[in-house]
């Protein structure tokens, strides 16, 4: 008898008031931090105290916990992300993600029995980037963000690496020194309260165009959804599974979190066909596409 895939179902926090059980429940993982912004107070990248007390709330939830990295760090940011990681190191975290390539060598000299997971950042674009990872203790790859599904299977062969598929949520698609909220702030290195957490859209109605700003970094505005898609996507051998809810609240996490645990504790029944549920519906405005995954603009949705 083949035995039943295990799956993982992670989403991601930036601050230490968006962690709450009501959510919780429904993930295996979380990762930890804001990796877009060393100026956002509220970021548990820059508050010891609430990094270590959500570490130990989610493990003590029989959870896996990941913190992040900064994702284009200065010389200057080396120090402090090298003190953030190793104190999350000490207090049992189970893996460090990394966007950036400096990160991840220092990490891995500095920690090497910690795994590391690859963000998409990095552009990890075909196997034999992802095999160099690998020899600096990666264990995980989230593919970069317009390469199908097809270029990811053969990474994900080629490498042997197990690959993290965003399955909901708005995606980054680039970053800027500049915050198009606080471009002083920034500039003069002041901290910032973290309004880029609040909903601003950017819309082209001729194109059916629409963009998140938030500060540093441009996010679709459509979400990506591959809930009609899931069985296929595990079918594929694909077993990690990511909600991109950095900028969301609680009720998008635990809706979209029910909802797609729910879909993995069918399968192999027919996972995931049939309408998008109301609450998944509900949790956007902007509408949804595949992102890049079928080789497609990002734009377009593809349902059953």
């Amino acid at each position: 008898m083949t035995a039943m895939p295990t799956f993982e179902l992670t989403t991601n926090i930036g601050r230490a008031c968006d962690l709450d059980d009501t959510w919780l429940q429904y993930y295996d993982s979380v990762y930890l931090g804001d990796p877009f912004c060393k100026l956002m107070q509220p970021n548990l990248l820059n508050d010891p105290d609430g990094l270590k007390a959500a570490i130990e709330r989610i493990k003590a939830a029989g959870k896996k916990v990941y913190v992040t990295t900064d994702v284009e760090p200065w010389t200057d940011d080396l120090v402090r992300i090298r003190d953030y990681v190793a104190a999350a190191v000490k207090w049992g975290v189970d893996a460090v993600e990394v966007l950036n390539e400096g990160v991840l060598f220092m990490v891995a000299q500095n920690h090497p029995g910690v795994s590391l997971h690859i963000n998409g950042f990095v552009r990890a674009n075909n196997a034999g980037v992802a095999k160099v990872f690998k020899e600096y203790h990666a264990t995980r790859l989230s593919p970069y963000y317009e390469l199908s599904l097809e270029e990811i299977a053969q990474i994900k062969k080629g490498a042997a690496i197990a690959v993290e598929l965003v399955v909901h949520g708005q995606i980054p698609l680039g970053f800027s020194e500049f915050c198009s909220l606080h471009r002083d702030k920034v500039a003069q290195g002041s901290p910032c309260g973290g309004d880029c957490y609040d909903n601003y859209i950017l819309r082209h109605q001729q194109h059916d165009l629409s963009l998140r700003s938030a500060g540093r970094v441009m996010m679709s505005g459509k979400e990506v959804c591959m809930l009609p898609h899931l069985g296929d996507l595990i079918n594929g051998g694909f077993q990690i599974f990511r909600v991109e809810s950095r900028l969301r609240d609680n009720t998008y996490r635990e809706h979209i979190g029910r909802i797609y645990r729910e879909a993995l504790s069918r399968f192999p029944a027919k996972t995931g066909a049939g309408p998008l549920p109301a609450p998944v519906m509900s949790q956007n405005r902007e509408g949804f596409c595949n992102g890049y995954y079928f080789g497609r603009p990002g734009q377009e949705f593809v349902g059953n």
